[in-house]
């Protein structure tokens, strides 16, 4: 039966909690006591951890001046920053001064109607507004590209007229072919017309006199003259033609050729050879990477059995380049020859010594094979027989063991390498134009040679050099179109213009000509043809850059300007002209600009198209992904390869203008062909691919088809006015921006520089568009005149043409503008100001835990503490003592850090500041020596008080832990021992309580037992 507990005695009225509590609070003095000394602990313990945060803290605030890029850390100024910005985005750049002239800025490509009135009345126009991003014709050859890739020297010439006038023509910041061209045509000192005739420059005379011949010569003892083909050029005719300086190099790359087409490579094979004597090759030209193999070369002796091949036992390239000589050696006979290995600054040459008319090859084999120490590196084949004899002329040279790394930008050097190491019957190299590749079949057979396109490769009909006959050798074609020009093949959207007849034109003064042109293989060739023709006309790029223009100078009014043909021609050049304008624009000769070799980040203005994914659907609702990060090679083709891998019923192609790539829909289902982005990117939109199928004529076919292209079209019709026509421009939301200004139309490109160049045009209606800006690179020459290297931008800033700096050009300037970089004293100068700072907050927090108030009696928490004690005797003592073996500064004092009688630190800026002006080195040493150095010994120092090995202040801080933790160990066992306690009294009171209730009970019964009487 259990029993009601009160916190007072019901019987006894004893107050049974208070007075336990009272016998417990006694009982509990020793772990109270126990409790309020680890408290104390604690307490300790907090400011132990404090101190040890603060000495970390020294310690990092000290590594700064102790690292030694801290000492490189530089500023830049601009002396004139109004024509040049300059931001540093480094801690330290190069402390060479700079020069740096700003040739040009960039500019936008921006195009603008007539006055259309206005900006909301309709105007009755239909027809379509195209905008695009390739296709010109017009193309300048880079400076840096001519002469075999020497490039051209950036200076001044001078011409000289047929007037006797004279120009200095300034070229320092030429950088293309059509630079060179305007500079000298906009020049007001002379009358002469610079032009192209495919790889030569031609000069004009227009003055109509003959009081001095036309001249070019050098200015300031220069190469420019020299390096554009003109040097040399005095002449009493009106016109002259520079020497060629357009041919193809090593350096080369393949992507370039063709007009930017590149060279079609298949999967596996990509050209099939059969050489005269019967041999066959499959030529596989991969990723142009080679295994490292056994280098050899062979001698170039005429007769072929007095030919020897050097070969190196070991594969590998430490021998490619080896040259094996052939010196007469008196001393030695016919069948004792030697040979050595001789090895110097000029590099290693293989040497045998022979008897002039009477060593054979087969003597020279046997010669090096008897060799032991050189027949270990070497072996030598004797060519034929082996019976003819040697000359000192022949010679070698060992190469191809040197392993090569995979090709991402492959050039013509790696094209001819591959199709040498083929066979050594075949000999690959440029052709004596230097514009295209020449093989020769050195097997001496009799049969034919015969060269062709593997399967699924187009190399061979690309290079020009597919090839059926008994000659020795085949020329390939040109496969770079001139100077100023593309071939007629990258016309027609890369499908070419096939070989042209001859138009017939006729003035307006009513003279005429016929003009052949089937000799031509360049638009630059069809125009040159034109302008010689007789007439008094002038043929030139129209105003896009996208076809042929003729503008008539005769004057006359007798007739139309007309240009006609009795086949295509005409039509195929956009050159069906009937008018009575003296300019006729002609129409767009769609010029190839994207094909399978283009790099997808070549797209989109430049931009890119990302490396995201897309959603193809075709027509039966099967659906698969595309991802551009997954592909193995990131170009057009590529691309089209792996969409055409889907299971699914599409098929990717490069489209018929040459301008993108087009899906066609195979799958014949009742739905529509859809691609669509995913994960909110934009690959596809970029690709012109987005969206959904429409019925098109593809290949005389009437297909459902996505046709994409680097382009966009508008359908203008008669309601549109100029606002609805730049609304509809705007909401294509790619490469171009457009606005309704005062009833005329805006185009602005959305990219700046040359990468945002357009092409616009109308079909249907004319509004008088017209180029308002061209697009045009920022240009600066970095350097001094003469050596200066050119960088290009689209939007005036320059990120690399100055490691470390960031360059924004405002305007242009006649003279440079000096990029000065001097060091950064300040950031040394703060690093020790927050050391200083640093140690301040040290030595307050001491000063505080180890404080004694006279006044109360009381201390800090680390009073007497004998670790603070250490750390303010070390410390100081490294602060105040002298430094050795860390340079010529000995101490802190010397660069005005001192401690005060507070133990505080004080720093006189300016000591450090003369001291780095005058003597940096000093200062960096003495800050940074490695163990001896200021920032090596206040790390020694403060790893030995707070680090994280047997430190002071760790050790007392584990000791701290253990009594803390020992406290607490017995403090629970005095509570477990308490709580019984507690319990015990509270039963023995209860217990009295229950004892007291029975006997008064037992009272109570007593008393009512009533006496008997008797």
């Amino acid at each position: 039966m259990g029993t009601i507990q009160s916190s007072v005695g019901l019987i006894t009225g004893i107050p049974i909690q208070d007075t336990v509590e009272q016998l417990m609070g006694i009982s509990a003095r020793p772990r109270d006591l126990l409790s309020s000394r680890t408290a104390a602990l604690q307490q300790e313990q907090v400011a132990i951890t404090e101190l040890t945060a603060l000495a970390v803290g020294l310690d990092l605030a000290s590594a700064a001046f102790g690292r030694e890029t801290l000492y490189e850390t530089t500023s830049v100024a601009s002396s004139n920053s109004e024509a040049l910005s300059v931001t540093q985005t480094a801690d330290s750049v190069n402390l060479q001064n700079q020069q740096v002239r700003v040739v040009q800025l960039a500019q936008t490509n921006s195009f603008g109607s007539r006055d259309l009135g206005s900006s909301t009345e309709s105007l009755g126009y239909s027809g379509q507004l195209k905008i695009e991003t390739g296709g010109f014709i017009d193309s300048s050859a880079a400076l840096e590209d001519l002469n075999g890739g020497r490039g051209v020297e950036r200076g001044q010439i001078r011409i000289t007229d047929r007037s006797g006038n004279s120009a200095m023509i300034d070229l320092s910041g030429a950088t293309t072919i059509d630079d060179v061209l305007a500079s000298i045509n906009e020049s007001t000192d002379i009358d002469v017309r610079a032009s192209t005739s495919g790889d030569k420059i031609v000069l004009t005379d227009k003055t109509g006199k003959t009081l001095s011949n036309l001249s070019v010569s050098e200015v300031g003892g220069g190469s420019t003259a020299s390096d554009l083909g003109l040097r040399g050029i005095n002449t009493a005719s009106d016109s002259a033609s520079g020497r060629d300086i357009y041919s193809l190099s090593a350096a080369t790359s393949l992507s370039s050729l063709r007009d930017g087409r590149g060279v079609g490579f298949g999967g596996e094979d990509d050209i099939a050879i059969t050489l005269r004597d019967g041999t066959e090759l499959s030529i596989d030209f991969g990723d142009f990477s080679r295994e490292a193999t056994n280098a050899s070369g062979t001698t170039t002796a005429a007769d072929p059995n007095a030919r020897l091949t050097i070969e190196t036992v070991a594969a590998g390239g430490d021998y490619d380049g080896l040259e094996v000589l052939f010196v007469n050696d008196v001393g030695v006979a016919a069948g004792s020859e030697t040979v050595e290995l001789l090895e110097g600054t000029y590099g290693k040459q293989l040497v045998f010594h022979i008897d002039e008319g009477n060593t054979t090859a087969a003597n020279i084999a046997d010669a090096l094979a008897g060799n032991e120490e050189l027949s270990a590196l070497f072996t030598a084949t004797a060519g034929g027989d082996g019976s003819a004899a040697v000359s000192t002329a022949d010679f070698a040279v060992v190469d191809g063991g040197a392993a090569i790394d995979p090709q991402s930008n492959p050039t013509i050097e790696d094209l001819l390498r591959v199709l040498n190491e083929a066979d050594p019957k075949l000999q690959a190299s440029l052709s004596a134009s230097g514009d295209a590749i020449e093989l020769t079949d050195l097997s001496e057979g009799t049969g034919t040679l015969t060269i062709a396109d593997a399967e699924g490769s187009t190399a061979a009909s690309d290079l020009g050099l597919v090839f059926e006959g008994e000659a020795d050798s085949t020329t390939g074609i040109a496969l770079q179109s001139g100077l100023q020009s593309v071939s007629l093949s990258t016309l027609a959207g890369g499908a070419g213009l096939g070989t042209l007849g001859t138009i017939s034109i006729t003035a307006h003064d009513g003279s005429t000509a016929d003009v052949d042109l089937s000799a031509a293989n360049s638009v630059a060739d069809v125009i040159t043809a034109i302008n010689e023709s007789g007439l008094d006309i002038e043929a030139d790029y129209n105003d896009q850059g996208t076809g042929i223009a003729i503008r008539d100078l005769t004057g006359g009014t007798t007739s139309n300007l007309k240009v006609s043909s009795l086949d295509e021609t005409a039509a195929k050049l956009g050159l069906e002209i009937d008018t009575t304008d003296t300019y006729a624009n002609g129409n767009n000769l769609r010029a190839q600009y994207v094909s399978r070799n283009t790099a997808l980040s070549e797209l989109n203005q430049g931009n890119g198209v990302g490396t995201g994914s897309f959603t193809i659907q075709d027509s039966t609702g099967q659906a698969s992904i595309v991802s551009l990060g997954a592909l193995e090679s990131q170009t057009v083709g590529a691309l089209i390869d792996q969409i055409n891998s889907l299971s699914i019923g599409v098929e990717a192609s490069l489209n018929a203008d040459g301008n993108g790539i087009q899906i066609v829909d195979t799958s014949d289902g009742e739905g529509t062909l859809q691609i669509t982005d995913r994960n909110g990117r934009t690959s596809a939109a970029s690709l012109g691919i987005a969206g959904t199928a429409e019925s098109r004529v593809i290949d005389g076919k009437v297909t459902s088809a996505i046709v994409g292209s680097q382009g966009i079209s508008v359908n203008v019709n008669a309601s549109d006015t100029v606002a609805t026509i730049a609304a509809k421009i705007q909401d294509a939301g790619q490469y171009a921006s457009a606005s309704a200004a005062g009833g005329r139309l805006e185009i602005l490109s959305k990219r700046g520089g040359t990468d945002g160049r357009l092409a616009v045009s109308t079909t249907g209606f004319d509004i008088g568009l017209r180029q308002t800006a061209s697009a045009q690179d920022a240009v600066i020459e970095v350097g001094e005149s003469g050596t200066a290297t050119l960088f290009h931008s689209s939007d005036n800033v320059f990120s690399d043409a100055i490691s470390g700096l960031s360059l924004t050009a405002k305007k242009v300037t006649d003279s440079a503008v000096d990029v000065d970089v001097t060091k950064n004293n300040s950031a040394v100068v703060s690093s020790v100001t927050n050391f200083v700072s640093a140690y301040n907050r040290l030595v307050d927090r001491m000063d505080a835990l180890t404080a004694f108030d006279e006044a109360t009696q009381s201390v800090g928490l680390l009073f007497g503490s004998g670790e603070v004690l250490r750390m303010q005797s070390q410390l100081g003592n490294l602060f105040t003592g002298r430094i050795n073996a860390a340079g010529d500064i000995k101490s802190l004092g010397e660069i005005g850090v001192r401690l005060s009688d507070s133990g505080k630190m004080t720093f006189d800026t300016s000591k450090l500041t003369a001291k780095l002006e005058t003597d940096p080195d000093s200062v960096k040493e003495f800050f940074t020596t490695e163990t001896t150095g200021v920032a090596a010994r206040i790390k020694e120092t403060v790893d030995k008080l707070a680090g994280v090995g047997n430190s002071v202040l760790l050790n007392k801080n584990n000791s701290l832990q253990q009594r803390i933790e020992t406290n607490n160990d017995r403090i629970a066992s005095y509570n477990v021992r308490l709580e019984s306690e507690e319990a015990r009294l509270y039963k023995q009171y209860y217990a009295m309580e229950e004892a007291i209730s029975k006997l008064q009970t037992n009272q109570s019964f007593i008393g009512n037992i009533a006496p008997i009487t008797m």
